[in-house]
């Protein structure tokens, strides 16, 4: 039996052959059929590879409203001897914060499919624009009816301090929006038509410039 070391030398100079006896060209291959295929299958691949790791609508705003659903009961829990702006702001922070995560997550959905922006949570079929309405019109409707709430508790002095805060808020809603709606075409109207009389009011109350042209709500 040979020794592992002979083997070694022998399984070299074979290598040492093969690479000496190759051509100095590359000939030019045709392959034997169309490649055209091959490139929609990587196309199809790359639109389920997006489908599977970017979150759409669907997701960011359930995601989105299990996050402030429980920061806006603590603005509707404040009375006027707690809604301070030492309160207050914090709370405020939290659903900017959360807000502006959203907004991340939604701009990353610019330019892909619609199946990817429309993708439920579970399945296949993919959402209609009323669907979608439904989604971030409840996330308005939390929003603003929670603020309604707080605004009748503020004290003067307080809402000095806190309706800037608010204001800016809703910049930063409108940003979240603006995006939103210039993915899904008719989105606008259909959210438009859940909001509730009420959040309308708040929303006009607040006046932000942003905010009401991007819902096109007029005061």
């Amino acid at each position: 039996m040979r020794s592992f070391s002979t083997l070694s030398l022998l399984f070299t100079a074979a290598l040492s052959a093969f690479t000496y006896a190759a051509p100095a060209g590359t000939p030019d291959l045709k392959l034997p059929f169309d490649t055209t295929a091959i490139t929609g299958l990587t196309s199809g691949a790359s639109a389920l590879g997006a489908r599977a790791t970017t979150p759409g609508l669907a997701v960011v705003f359930t995601t989105l409203q299990t996050q402030i659903s429980p920061l806006a009961a603590e603005l509707t829990f404040l009375t006027p001897a707690n809604a301070t702006a030492a309160n207050i702001t914090p709370i405020v922070g939290q659903i900017k914060d959360c807000l502006l995560t959203a907004t991340v997550s939604v701009k990353a959905l610019v330019g892909l499919e619609l199946d990817v922006i429309l993708a439920p949570i579970e399945g296949t079929v993919i959402l209609t624009v009323a669907a979608v309405a439904e989604l971030v019109g409840g996330v308005l409707c939390i929003l603003f009816a929670a603020i309604g709430c707080l605004l009748k508790v503020v004290v003067a002095d307080v809402s000095v301090i806190v309706l800037p805060i608010l204001v800016d808020l809703c910049v930063v809603v409108a940003c979240l929006l603006q995006v939103v709606f210039g993915l899904v075409g008719g989105l606008l109207a259909a959210v438009l038509l859940i909001l509730t009389p009420t959040v309308i009011a708040v929303i006009k109350l607040l006046a932000c410039t942003e905010l009401l042209l991007c819902l096109g709500i007029k005061l």
